[in-house]
């Protein structure tokens, strides 16, 4: 059985801290693979619109093509409504029978986690692995979940300390300043090359 890292977003841009917690937890839980799923449109942010998918998957695509395990998969690129995780999940496991999947999460997400759509049927479904880079994560209202934050707190792993935003990315692109140590040099390369996030490219 191919043990499989579920690692879904919105990439806008994919950084170092959303690598650097895939290989801690891929290397803590003895994964195979992680794949990355870019979200046409994700229903749990709220912050403006996005760069085009198909930027986002290109973006992926170059961040992770030198990691030995990773791949991108486009199908919630391609749901033209919101992508919930639950159906992508049900969809796979029906079509990869010789896979264990795995929902790779940031402890940031946890506070939101009781309103994800079908959030019941993931956790029987999948183990949850969450990146903990927070000493002390905020679970919000997952607590008042019990088999939820049991979920959570079963797949809780120590990752690398790394405080980058994507919106601080997007912030520093936008006004020409470094972004090398934040993001691959060959994601940096591509927006330069499409002039994404600045209007003076």
């Amino acid at each position: 059985m191919i043990k499989t890292g579920f690692f879904g977003g919105t990439f806008d841009p994919i950084h170092f801290g959303h690598l650097s917690m895939a290989v801690d937890l891929m290397e803590a839980h003895g994964l195979d693979e992680v794949w990355f799923s870019p979200a046409n449109f994700n229903p749990h942010k709220s912050e403006g619109d996005a760069v085009s998918v198909e930027h986002r998957l290109a973006m992926v695509e170059r961040a992770i093509e030198d990691i030995t395990g990773f791949s991108v998969v486009d199908l919630e690129a391609k749901k033209e409504g919101p992508s919930y995780t639950a159906e992508t999940l049900e969809q796979l496991i029906a079509n990869e029978s010789g896979r264990q999947f795995f929902l790779i999460l940031g402890d940031e997400a946890l506070p939101a986690l009781p309103r994800w759509h079908r959030i019941e049927d993931i956790v029987e479904w999948v183990p949850l692995l969450v990146g903990r880079r927070q000493l002390q994560p905020d679970g919000g209202s997952c607590v008042e979940h019990p088999k939820l934050w049991d979920a959570a707190l079963k797949g809780m792993t120590p990752t690398s300390l790394m405080e980058i935003s994507a919106t601080a990315i997007r912030d520093r692109l936008s006004k020409g300043l470094c972004c090398g140590h934040l993001v691959p040099a060959k994601v940096l390369d591509y927006i330069k090359q499409h002039r994404l996030y600045s209007s003076h490219g």
